[in-house]
């Protein structure tokens, strides 16, 4: 059996009257303001209403009863979530969805009140406010709002709006996951995964991630695949750089050869809109659109996909015969996808007779092309004995392989298996590092592509909010590249209302990518500490970091611990040590053979150096007994001296060398006597 803890919340009162409602909110947006107008019919109309002041206050309320508002408030937040996600009938508008949302807030909605709160924040489909987007918030978390806590527990936690506070986040954090919010006991896991203002402790980070990845695993098995995770990290350059609007071009492509009858062109966007990526929402409508022209030419890819469709009912309603004859046709090409289609129809009994031993031939046949689905069914039948002796470890190996080929349902499962020490030794480590892996392939990923694409329209504040929901709840991509652009961007964020200078915010968020084993964290906060960005000066942890990154043979890292042992900075100075990590930057990387090269030359000159110093102060005093002469003075007196007045000595050997040359080319050019 496994585990699972729920979470209730008693909650706020949510059936405030209007005039309670209207009285929690500043002056500014005032809700009193924004009954003024009924509800707008077109879109400029909405966006108007959401700005217009009243001076009467709540006056011109229609005298609506409670029921009917509250019927009203439940429409208008179910046109909102249709234009913000998308359908088969409605595109995706974020402003209608807005101007929906804010209706229902008139209405007394504390969803409502949310969801403007959460628009102002991100800037989805209205300009980014975060004052107003905070005080919005402020009322629905007063009112018991779950989400609403958990995003005010993100602003704490970063300042972003308001002064950082981390016990106030924790705080709000575990009034929100109490409620049932499943981003909130995410974000709890990930700090006691880390200790991050709470005990660090593995068992309580299994507990606040399992509901987590369970929501995952169940969406999952729902809309039949995980969403497509696009892990991209923002450039040091700027994103005029980058190729911005590649994905466009690529878009266009793929309908451009599509189109023109080219297979997997329409393949490939069947994917995209089956999966979601690219910047395309899911959309199995369009995803069978394509893949239907697809097999209409024979494409066995396209008609393993549509007999998974039918087979699950996704987008079309469920048909066992159609579904056996788009697997089998394409099984009949060698297609490892439609081989476990069989496999799965078989096992299940879905429009055949039900036989394990069958079902097992078709998953051993797909796993052996590769086919992760058929090996995690190939997982499931040794772990329920079907077919096949009951064996975990044998199930266990099968899961290994799938979840390293990217299955999801796999990586659950090893979670649960090392959780409960089926088939291997309990490991809470390890099953919470699966239930993470788990967690965020969640839909919570989606901002992570929002935050790319504007960094790459140079909306650098946007990129921020949006970053900051994925780096709260632990996603190192998201703290990567928020350490990036408040590093190397942070001049152009003007209109943010951040709490801490930008290198400090670098360095927060370097530090918590590092503690997930970043490397490129690791070298950065060396630089931090050496050059005493947003921290003071410490060179004994600059020294660690470097060390750290070192370790995985990072070649700039192995080089900063090179000129620190060189020079005997932070750490003891030591020729021998110098002289390896300089030997070691230069093996990792040819880009680095000749800065190595310069500091090797300067590591033997200063040896050189040294022997020569050493000399001098033994022989010296022995030579000047021996011929008479007075003693020379020790290197410990001149050579502070010369180092000193390094510039002096150098040009003074420079005019004695220029003045040898010139008497010697006069002494050439004088006449001969005959």
């Amino acid at each position: 059996c496994i585990l699972v803890a729920f979470f209730f919340a008693a909650g706020g009162d949510v059936k405030k009257s209007q005039v309670e409602i209207e009285s929690l909110v500043d002056e500014g947006v005032s809700l009193g303001d924004l009954l003024k107008k009924g509800p707008a019919s077109t879109k400029e109309e909405k966006l108007e209403g959401a700005e217009q002041k009243s001076d009467s206050g709540s006056a011109g309320v229609a005298p609506v009863g409670e029921t009917e508002a509250s019927r009203s408030a439940a429409k208008q937040l179910e046109l909102g979530a249709l234009y913000r996600d998308g359908s088969n009938v409605t595109d995706i508008d974020l402003e209608v969805a807005f101007g929906h949302f804010l209706e229902a807030a008139k209405l007394g909605s504390v969803e409502g009140l949310f969801e403007v709160g959460l628009a102002y924040k991100t800037g989805d489909g209205v300009e980014l406010d975060i004052e107003k987007g905070l005080k919005y918030l402020q009322v629905a978390s007063d009112m018991g709002h779950p989400g609403a806590q958990r995003e005010l527990s993100f602003m704490y936690s970063s300042g972003l709006g308001v002064e950082r506070d981390e016990a106030m986040a924790v705080l709000l954090a575990h009034f929100a996951a109490k409620g049932g919010d499943l981003l909130a006991q995410m974000a709890l896991g990930y700090r006691h995964m880390f200790g991050l203002g709470v005990p660090k402790s593995c068992p309580s980070a299994v507990l606040y991630y399992t509901p987590v990845a369970e929501s995952v695993v169940q969406h999952v098995q729902e809309s039949g695949g995980p969403p497509i995770l696009e892990r991209q990290r923002v450039a040091i350059d700027p994103p005029a750089r980058v190729g911005v609007g590649e994905e466009d071009d690529v878009i266009q492509y793929y309908q451009y050869s599509a189109e023109r009858g080219d297979t997997s062109a329409q393949v490939a966007l069947g994917r995209l809109h089956y999966y979601g990526a690219k910047g395309l929402p899911r959309n199995g409508g369009k995803a069978l659109h394509f893949f239907e022209l697809a097999a209409a030419q024979g494409d066995g890819n396209a008609m393993s996909h549509l007999g998974n469709m039918y087979a699950h009912g996704i987008s079309v309603p469920a048909n066992n015969e159609t579904a056996l004859e788009y697997f089998r046709r394409a099984a009949d090409m060698g297609n490892a996808a439609a081989q476990n289609g069989l496999g799965y129809m078989h096992m299940y009994g879905q429009g055949v007779s039900q036989s394990y031993s069958t079902a097992l031939s078709y998953f051993a046949k797909a796993s052996e092309q590769g086919n992760s689905e058929g090996r995690f069914n190939l997982a499931a039948l040794h772990v329920g004995g079907h077919g096949v002796k009951k064996d975990y470890g044998k199930a266990l190996y099968h899961f290994t392989i799938a979840a390293n080929q990217g299955h999801l349902l796999a990586l659950y499962n090893l979670a649960m298996m090392h959780r409960n020490g089926l088939g291997t030794p309990k490991s809470c480590p390890t099953a919470l590092q699966f239930l993470k892996g788990v967690a965020e392939r969640g839909p919570v990923g989606g901002s992570l592509q929002d935050g790319y694409k504007l960094w790459a329209k140079g909306d650098y504040s946007g990129a921020i909010v949006k970053y900051l929901a994925a780096a709260e709840v632990g996603y190192e991509v998201a703290q990567s590249n928020l350490a990036t652009i408040f590093d190397r961007f942070g001049d152009s964020v003007e209109d943010l209302p951040m709490q801490l200078p930008d290198q400090t915010s670098a360095l927060l968020w370097f530090g918590r990518a590092a503690e997930q084993n970043n490397v490129d964290a690791y070298l950065r906060m060396g630089d931090y500490h050496y050059y005493g960005l947003g921290t003071p000066v410490n060179l004994a942890k600059a020294a660690a970091n470097y060390r750290l990154a070192g370790d995985v043979r990072n070649a700039q890292a192995l080089f900063n611990l090179g000129y620190m042992h060189h020079h005997g900075l932070g750490i003891p100075q030591d020729h021998h040590l110098a002289k390896r990590y300089y030997d070691m930057a230069g093996e990792t990387t040819k880009d680095a053979q000749i800065p190595v090269m310069l500091a090797l030359w300067a590591l033997w000159l200063d040896d050189t150096i040294a022997t020569i110093m050493t000399t001098v102060d033994r022989e010296g005093p022995r030579l000047a007994v021996k011929f008479g002469l007075p003693l020379p003075p020790p290197s410990s007196v001149w050579l502070p001296l010369l180092q000193a007045y390094w510039d002096v000595v150098l040009a003074t050997v420079l005019v004695g060398i220029l003045s040898i040359v010139l008497s010697v080319r006069a002494a050439r050019l004088r006449p001969r006597r005959s």
